[in-house]
């Protein structure tokens, strides 16, 4: 009954879940939980099993050599017994090497950082092949987030796992070069930026078919801007591309201020299809009109274009007649081209947007603010193992060595042979203060450990001091 209770509480977090998580193993999902708590039971269950044989025996010195034995099997199976039912199999099982990720495993450093778009579905897939995602699916921090979201523009679907496009990445974002992110992995790298006029995330559904109707979106400009065009998301219905050349006209109170026509074998299905005007043109501010048609009308394959459902304010005109919708539409500018970035294109459709101010290791910060910006020189980082990071700072500035990677506990730093403490840099990334040239050592040695050695050699003096007392009374 105490280990159903105790398994109740625990699986099903009946008690404040920060003091389960302070517990080893218990950290994690219910799963996890569950599985723990099974290994107890059948622990109990084998014990009282082992004394009960032991019990039974006549030649008490048989049966201790018996179970002697048993234990000793099962200490050198132990590792071959996991890996068999609960280890991880091969990556090649899952994940397949392409020329992509070969090139990131070959020259991503460990502490570099990627970024993956949806193109790889949901953040994080990546992790399988040894990489490092910043957004790969777990439960962060609220101060992590709050950096993650600065980022990327409504990265997160979920509490645990982020799914964005590539056009959501902020490539100026200063944060890019704090967090030392890399690489950036998309399946669609374009020229433009896309500047959305409403929301294109709710719940879509085709608008009504074109050459059968016509479809003219309104807009409202409230401050002047610069547009090379304009994108639109297009259906197909299947088919490998339209069966006819586009025009999209753009007009301002009835005057047309742009036409452009894209041709059939440039539209495919459910892809954006950008409507790139001859000119740079500067919307002023007033009301806007998009009217969209198929030029060939003979014969011709439905083609639409998705729109968002629930539209309120600026609803889409269905021959003439006002709809509930408004078309997946946004303004299009040209890209402005950082010089920190390289375009690698490898295989088709990928592309490896890399950052060439990233440097694999620690780096210094005059001051432990966002307008400092990162400075790899005179910082030297090694990593003898998993647990230990040496770092020597050769320069005569006082500042910060910030490492990019996240504060876990159980870190512990010394800075010329002196402990000291770890400080932290937007509120997930361990930096240690220097005053000019300095050795950092940082070791891994969690707290939690000696709890469990500790548990550990109390149910060894337990399980001995029961042996010899039932050995005593037999």
């Amino acid at each position: 009954m105490t280990l159903f209770i105790y398994a109740l509480t625990i699986a099903f977090t009946l008690i404040s879940p920060e003091l389960i998580h302070k517990v080893p193993t218990l950290n994690s999902s219910l799963l996890t939980r569950f599985g723990y708590l099974l290994g107890v039971a059948l622990a109990i269950i084998a014990a009282y099993v082992i004394h009960e044989i032991y019990r039974r025996v006549e030649n008490k010195k048989w049966g201790l050599t018996l179970i002697l034995i048993l234990f000793i099997i099962q200490i050198a199976d132990q590792r071959s017994l996991f890996h068999a039912f609960n280890g991880t199999v091969p990556n090649a099982s899952f994940y397949p090497k392409t020329k992509t990720i070969s090139y990131l495993q070959k020259n991503m450093k460990p502490f570099e950082h990627v970024i993956a778009d949806r193109g790889y579905l949901i953040a994080g897939t990546l992790g399988g092949y040894g990489l490092n995602d910043w957004y790969s699916h777990s439960f962060h921090s609220g101060a992590e987030k709050k950096i993650l979201r600065q980022l990327v523009d409504v990265p997160f679907k979920t509490p645990a796992s982020a799914m964005f496009s590539f056009s959501q990445v902020n490539l100026e974002s200063p944060y890019i070069d704090y967090l030392a992110i890399k690489a950036i992995i998309s399946t669609s790298c374009s020229e433009y930026i896309h500047i959305s006029l409403w929301d294109n995330e709710r719940p879509q559904q085709p608008s009504p078919n074109m050459p059968t109707n016509t479809l003219e979106q309104p807009f409202h400009i409230d401050k002047p801007i610069e547009i090379n065009g304009i994108t639109l998301k297009m259906a197909t219905y299947g088919t490998e591309q339209a069966s006819s050349d586009v025009a999209l006209t753009l007009t301002k109170e009835n005057e047309v201020i742009e036409k452009v026509i894209v041709p059939k074998d440039k539209i495919h299905d459910n892809i954006w299809v950008p409507f790139i005007f001859q000119k740079l043109l500067t919307l002023t501010e007033g009301n806007y009109t998009v009217s969209i048609k198929m030029l060939d009308t003979e014969n011709p394959t439905a083609l639409t274009i998705w729109a968002n459902q629930n539209e309120t304010k600026h609803k889409l005109r269905v021959n003439g007649k006002a709809e509930p919708l408004s078309l997946k539409m946004a303004l299009t500018q040209e890209k402005k081209q950082n010089k920190k970035y390289k375009v690698l294109n490898l295989e088709p459709n990928i592309y490896i947007i890399e950052n060439q101010h990233v440097k694999n290791g620690a780096y210094f910060l005059g001051t432990l603010n966002t307008q400092t910006p990162v400075n790899y020189m005179h910082v030297t980082t090694t990593q003898p193992s998993n647990t230990e990071i040496q770092i020597e700072y050769t320069g005569t500035e006082h500042g910060w060595v910030v490492l990019p990677m996240r504060n876990y506990p159980g870190w512990v730093a010394s800075v010329n042979g002196k402990h000291v403490e770890i400080n932290t840099f937007l509120d997930m990334l361990p930096a240690i203060k220097v005053n000019g040239k300095s050795t950092i050592l940082l070791q891994y040695a969690p707290n939690y450990n000696r709890y469990t050695y500790l548990l550990a050699f109390i149910g060894l003096l337990v399980l001995l001091f029961s042996i010899l007392k039932f050995r005593k009374k037999d």
